[in-house]
């Protein structure tokens, strides 16, 4: 996986929002966790293109680790063990660049992203979030291409995107409300209901009349003809007027368990390809269109395919890009 912006973040996913998810195999859609799929390190002095020497100033974050991207460039190493990282390889998947020193690195999991179980139908899957972390910058014509597939010709790697039913919407400002509902007149218009199961979240900053900063809840109704929010649980304190409020987009489908048959039928989700590429906005419905606006949410399923013809699960890596102007 390849990709330059810092803001771009993949996240594991959940069967709740806001937990930590420690398991790759329990990664099967749902909510976004609070864990990244990659972990981060930085880039202490700038690199040419053929430098065979790199280092970092948090290391700690990517011990042990023997690939890693640099804003763009995948680049393989001996096991990350101090800050002076030795290259075996560069430009995996493609050419080597140069890189400026503050640069991000991220680590990437070469063996446990899957696993060798396998399930009845000789699948599995899993399901991860990409997020727009950034608080400011869109980002537009969005694609996930999927660029080099497994070398195990025992098995195969496919991907499918799915959209949610909303995006983002953040730093709304409510008209009112009470402990079990948000109203916003500038929602009035929006489908009934179609917010449901979507987090509605107040946050830390900027401060809120009503003092329920930091506090979120799932949507269980909205009513488009008042702009109504009807939340699945009760507020500490009652919605205030001036109220500041964020909207996460809505929750991917979820599986039973890793190896069940994804018989999910959404025009919200792309059918799953070897290779090529795939528009955010394939289906024509994302209200934010191809467009990642701040705190826009996009889920990439990943299938694995025993074949059946190989008795080692050895060389089943593979790389998807992000691509986007």
């Amino acid at each position: 996986m390849a990709y330059n912006s810092t803001n771009l973040q993949h996240f594991l996913t959940s069967i709740e929002p806001g937990i930590e998810q420690l398991f790759f195999d329990q990664s099967i859609g749902g909510y976004l966790s609070t864990s990244l799929l990659f972990e981060k390190a930085t880039l202490g002095f700038s690199i040419g293109k053929y430098d065979n020497e790199i280092i970092v100033t948090d290391y700690e974050n990517i011990l042990g680790q023997t690939y890693i991207s640099i804003d763009g460039e995948i680049i393989e190493t001996q096991a990350i063990a101090s800050p002076i990282i030795t290259v075996v390889r560069r430009g995996v998947f493609g050419g080597s660049k140069s890189h400026y020193a503050g640069s991000i690195i991220r680590s990437i999991d070469n063996n446990s992203f899957f696993d060798t179980l396998i399930g009845r139908d000789y699948l599995q899957y899993r399901c991860v979030a990409l997020k727009n972390t950034d608080s400011l910058t869109s980002y537009s014509n969005v694609s996930v291409d999927i660029i080099e597939n497994s070398d195990n010709q025992g098995s195969l790697i496919e991907l499918a995107v799915e959209v949610p039913v909303n995006d983002a919407f953040l730093q709304n400002s409510a008209d009112g409300g009470s402990k079990m509902t948000v109203i916003d007149s500038s929602f009035i218009g929006y489908t009934d209901n179609i917010f449901n199961n979507s987090v509605l979240s107040f946050p830390t900053d900027p401060y809120s009349p009503s003092g329920n900063m930091g506090q979120y809840r799932l949507i269980s109704s909205f009513d488009g003809s008042t702009g109504t929010f009807v939340l699945n649980s009760s507020l500490p304190l009652a919605v205030s007027a001036g109220d500041i409020f964020d909207i996460e987009p809505s929750p991917a489908s979820r599986l039973s368990t890793c190896f069940d048959n994804f018989n999910f039928n959404s025009n919200y989700i792309s059918g799953f390809v070897e290779y090529g590429s795939i528009d955010v906005n394939f289906s024509g419905l994302r209200m934010h269109g191809s467009n990642l606006n701040p705190g826009d949410t996009i889920y990439i399923w990943l299938k694995k395919k025993y074949l059946g013809n190989s008795a080692e699960y050895l060389g089943n890596g593979f790389c998807w890009d992000i691509s986007y102007s």
